[in-house]
């Protein structure tokens, strides 16, 4: 029969799915606006955000890198001359892959 080649793709909206993942995130109402919460590469280039900044910044966090050592972990961090208290999950990924993205929630304290 011979070699046989083939690709399977599909396509999704990420600019739909990623608002959905961060404006979804259960925040009080009052709480909201001191409230952000992205999803981040291991470089912290922001690719999901509540504040609108997906793909176009980088998350100037100095504890970024102690975050992302962890599974998860929460801490109070600095991040743009302000304090905050940052909650962090490493994505597991989907099926058979890791994204190697990393979920944050920080609010400012």
């Amino acid at each position: 029969m011979g070699n046989r080649w083939g690709c399977w793709a599909w396509f999704f909206r990420w600019d739909a799915l990623a608002d959905t993942i961060v404006r979804g995130t259960a925040v009080e109402e009052s709480d909201r606006a001191r409230t952000r919460a992205c999803i981040v590469t291991d470089e912290g280039e922001v690719i999901a955000d509540s504040r609108g900044q997906a793909l176009k910044a980088t998350l100037p966090l100095d504890e970024l890198a102690t975050l992302l050592r962890h599974e998860k972990a929460h801490a109070e961090v600095k991040c743009e001359g302000r304090r905050w208290l940052a909650g962090y999950g490493r994505s597991p990924g989907f099926e058979t892959y890791a994204t190697g993205w990393h979920s944050l929630v920080m609010q400012e304290v």
